[in-house]
């Protein structure tokens, strides 16, 4: 088997998403480093004799164990989109926005925060936490009072809010919305990542 960098596999796996990133005369293709890949040495004749998914799978990738947060300093190899409830657990399998598994073997230190930089113990690999979409309730009033009331009734429930001026998010509850509902406030369903304050889980985290 081949032994494929982080990058350089995720980048393969978007030219088998799209396969006519593989159709230049010479297999090759890019990627962010500047550096030009010629598939065929990776992987052979099987991208001849196979499809391009089982050409992919003949890969070797071996899980990433990402064991440390480090100072943002460079370019990230990657992202990790998580959910607020999943930044709130720092052991735990998850997946790369590539697709890549990685395995967050990290110090029960506080929640994980978009924008921090996971590594392995080597620091050869460098994963971006970002925060993904995820389903929401998007709340407003006509008074700035009556949201005020709103995040007040939420807080002493231990739900989690993103307070803006005039607006606040938490993650989507039929019941949570039949009350907010009752209550005059504008109750939209929406998708976006979700960011909300740390008080909310006051840095607390999972096994």
């Amino acid at each position: 088997m081949s032994r494929v960098p982080f990058v350089i596999w995720c980048e393969l796996q978007g030219a088998v998403a799209d396969p006519r990133r593989l159709a230049s005369p010479y297999r090759r293709f890019r990627i962010q480093a500047g550096l030009d890949i010629d598939l065929s040495r990776l992987v052979g004749s099987e991208f001849n004799s196979k499809s391009n998914a089982n050409a992919a799978s003949s890969l070797y990738t071996p899980l990433i164990v990402l064991t440390k947060r480090i100072q943002p300093e460079t370019i990230p190899d990657g992202q990790l989109p998580l959910t607020a409830d999943q930044r709130s657990v720092v052991r735990a399998r998850r997946s790369t926005a590539c697709g890549r598994d990685v395995l967050l073997q990290l110090p029960r230190d506080g929640a994980l925060r978009p924008g921090d930089v996971l590594a392995d113990d080597l620091e050869s690999v460098r994963i971006q936490v970002i925060a993904a979409s995820e389903p929401l309730l998007h709340v407003s009033a006509d008074h700035p009072l009556e949201l005020l009331k709103a995040a007040y009734h939420l807080g002493n429930r231990h739900i989690a809010l993103e307070l803006k001026e005039n607006d606040l998010w938490l993650q989507d509850d039929a019941v949570l919305r039949s009350m907010l509902e009752q209550r005059g406030l504008s109750v939209e369903p929406c998708v976006r990542a979700f960011e909300p304050e740390r008080g909310a889980y006051g840095g607390h985290h999972h096994s």
